[in-house]
């Protein structure tokens, strides 16, 4: 049997994995994704992203982080752990999603 994480655990690697993915998307969406200028564009893409969940109030939060994911990279489980996260603690969720993103950057 094996050892699940908990719901925390599980939560903070969604996110991370969105946010993941997310900087693929983006990368494979910018024209410029050869030698230095791949990392610089990367920086600016997610620092960016960053800037703009600081700026969001919640709603608004809630609504660019939903046009963050896509429905391949969420399964109905990690859908159901998600959406429960943003209707009772979407200020964790953001938190937990500017540091994916400033990991992500690194």
């Amino acid at each position: 049997m094996s050892i699940q994480p908990s719901s925390a655990e599980s939560l903070d690697l969604l996110i991370l994995r969105i946010a993941k993915a997310y900087a693929s998307r983006k990368m494979r969406d910018h024209a410029d994704s050869s030698g230095n200028g791949a990392r610089n564009a990367r920086e600016r893409i997610l620092r960016e992203a960053h800037a703009t969940i600081e700026l969001c109030d919640e709603q608004d939060f809630v609504d660019h982080f939903a046009a963050m994911c896509r429905p391949a990279e969420v399964s109905n489980d990690d859908f159901q752990t998600l959406a429960r996260a943003l209707a009772e603690r979407p200020h964790e969720v953001r938190i937990t999603m500017m540091l994916a993103l400033l990991v992500v950057t690194n």
